[in-house]
C-alpha cells in the first residue's frame, strides 16, 4: 500500500515451507531514499513462534535492497521513476502462517488501548 510519500506494506504468507530461501519484492514505492539502505529490516511475525516461544514481531531478512526500478512515474513530468524494496527470507517452520510489515501493525482499537496485542490474539 502507498499513501502519499509513505511506503507501507503488510501481508500474510500461509502454508509456509521451512528451508528454501524466498525473495520478496515490493514495487511502486516513490521515495528516493529509505532506512532500509541504512540497515532497517522488515518486520516479521510467525503464529507458531507466538504460540511456541511467546515471540512477537521481529525485524529480519537478509540481502535487503531499496533501489530505483525501471517503472516510470505517471504522476509527474520528467524522468522520474518508482523504487522497489527487495529482501530474502527463510521461514522457520513448515505449515505456518506469517506476516510481514513495514511498521508495527495496529488498528484504531489497538491504538486506543493501553496494551498492544499480536495478530493471533485479536
Amino acid at each position: 500500500l502507498h499513501h502519499e510519500a509513505h511506503a507501507v506494506f503488510y501481508f500474510r504468507v500461509s502454508n509456509t515451507r521451512a528451508g528454501p530461501t524466498y525473495k520478496f519484492t515490493i514495487i511502486n514505492l516513490l521515495k528516493s531514499g529509505s532506512l532500509y539502505n541504512e540497515g532497517m529490516r522488515p518486520l516479521f511475525y510467525s503464529e507458531r513462534n507466538a504460540k511456541n516461544k511467546n515471540l512477537g514481531w521481529i525485524r529480519t531478512g537478509h540481502n535487503i535492497h531499496y533501489y530505483k526500478n525501471n517503472i516510470r512515474r505517471k504522476d509527474c513530468k520528467g524522468e522520474r521513476y518508482q523504487y522497489s524494496l527487495t529482501w530474502q527470507f527463510q521461514f522457520p517452520y513448515n505449515s505456518d502462517t506469517c506476516y510481514f510489515a513495514h511498521c508495527y501493525p495496529y488498528s484504531y482499537t489497538t491504538s486506543s488501548a493501553t496494551s498492544w496485542r499480536s495478530p493471533a490474539t485479536r
